[in-house]
């Protein structure tokens, strides 16, 4: 952070420096709270691109507050504090943190806040990034499943939804109003199985067509469904591709299956929020129930989804040979030769079945791949040419702009904190 942020000051004169330095530190010694009931693993991150932001950019003095919110709140200015991060889990928490009037950025909201800034999980993003993995994948039956009636979770089913509908395909929606109760209990109970008393969301799963492609809304009831199907005799990934959103990586791969899911840069979202928030402290701005979304960037593939759901075995075959070999110097013909079929046949198969060519698969998957390292590596551009197939890196940026839109450096700004 540091190192960034002296290389653009570079540009300055040291007049033009001193200013900058003064609007940032007018007000000194700033206290915000972030107050939370646990430290769960995505308000560290969120946490994280908080604290990259002030280190850089603020004189604050960042107070942890881990524990009932509602106990928490009255002692706030009591002990002068300037503003807060707040996980809002009640309409209730939520009017008693608006009438404190304090600069807030509200967190975990159930429904939307009017006047409170918000950050979340660009939902609209998470649900056509799950549907896109899943057509890729060939599936033709889909479905989403969640228990809850809130917000976010309906962006995504909406989302995934509407994508699925593009393409031409139906999606089932698991409506826990029609199917049973609107929140199943685990029982736990010595000698039980823990499944009890999910019933409805097992007989759901039963009568969906196979193979379906699912998201789940979040990880957790991701993994809470690869475990019922499990104990309920369903094959997953083979009738069931479950993918799941926020990228939990310790809740993902202690499933019983590895558990596919859509990253979530909440680090990214937490320095835009502490951006704004220092803003609302600072008076350069007003809260007006500003949304700040944390990017759904990409799907990190693992086992629950690891497959592919086609009828036609030549596609099938070829499809699984370019998978293990995208990232070698293969061509069509390696590719024919593969599945022992005539170049012209498997070419109309292929567009027959996934509306592309033989070789703009490969090359798809090249780009995911370089995508990938850009996001979860801090490789340079000449590194991640030299592991590929790419002659060049003009010519991995030319291509990669082709494919996404932007540049390589655009896409990795664009989702990565500076």
């Amino acid at each position: 952070m540091r190192k960034t942020f002296f290389r653009t000051i570079d540009f300055f004169d040291f007049n033009d420096y001193y200013k900058v330095s003064m609007a940032i530190k007018q007000k000194s010694n700033i206290k915000i709270a972030f107050v939370v009931p646990s430290i769960s693993l995505n308000f560290r991150h969120i946490l994280k691109g908080v604290h990259r932001y002030a280190m850089v950019n603020t004189d604050w003095h960042l107070r942890i507050a881990s524990g009932i919110p509602e106990h928490i709140l009255p002692s706030l200015k009591r002990n002068e504090i300037d503003g807060m991060f707040v996980a809002l889990h009640s309409k209730k928490l939520m009017s008693k943190v608006a009438a404190m009037n304090l600069p807030c950025i509200s967190m975990d909201c159930l429904e939307i806040p009017k006047v409170l800034p918000y950050l979340t999980a660009d939902s609209v993003q998470a649900g056509k990034l799950a549907a896109e993995h899943l057509l890729e994948r060939g599936f033709k039956n889909f479905a989403y499943y969640s228990q809850v009636n809130y917000f976010w979770s309906n962006r995504r089913r909406d989302s995934f939804s509407q994508t699925i509908r593009k393409a031409g395909y139906k999606v089932f929606i698991y409506d826990s109003a029609v199917t049973g109760k609107k929140h199943d209990k685990y029982d736990w109970q010595s000698g039980r199985t823990w499944m009890k008393g999910l019933e409805s969301p097992i007989n759901w799963l039963r009568s969906l067509p196979k193979p379906v492609g699912l998201m789940a809304c979040d990880d957790t009831i991701g993994y809470d469904l690869i475990e019922v199907a499990y104990e309920a005799g369903i094959h997953i990934p083979e009738e069931i591709a479950v993918v799941g959103t926020f990228n939990d990586d310790i809740l993902c791969n202690v499933s019983k299956l590895p558990l596919s899911s859509v990253a979530v840069n909440l680090e990214l979202g937490g320095f835009q929020a502490a951006q704004l928030l220092n803003d609302i402290v600072l008076g350069k701005k007003k809260m007006a129930g500003q949304e700040i979304l944390a990017p759904a960037t990409h799907v990190v593939t693992r086992q629950s989804s690891d497959i592919m759901a086609i009828n036609d075995v030549d596609v099938a075959n070829a499809l699984s040979f370019i998978r293990k070999n995208f990232n070698s110097f293969i061509q069509v013909t390696d590719v024919v030769k593969a599945v022992a079929c005539s170049r012209r046949s498997l070419e109309t198969k292929f567009q027959a079945v996934l509306g592309r060519s033989i070789m703009k698969e490969i090359i798809r998957l090249r780009i995911e791949h370089i995508a990938s390292l850009l996001l979860e590596t801090d490789m340079l551009i000449d590194q991640i040419t030299a592991a590929s197939t790419f002659y060049s890196a003009s010519h991995l940026i030319r291509v990669f702009k082709q494919y996404k839109g932007i540049s390589p450096a655009a896409f990795r700004k664009k989702h990565i904190v500076i």
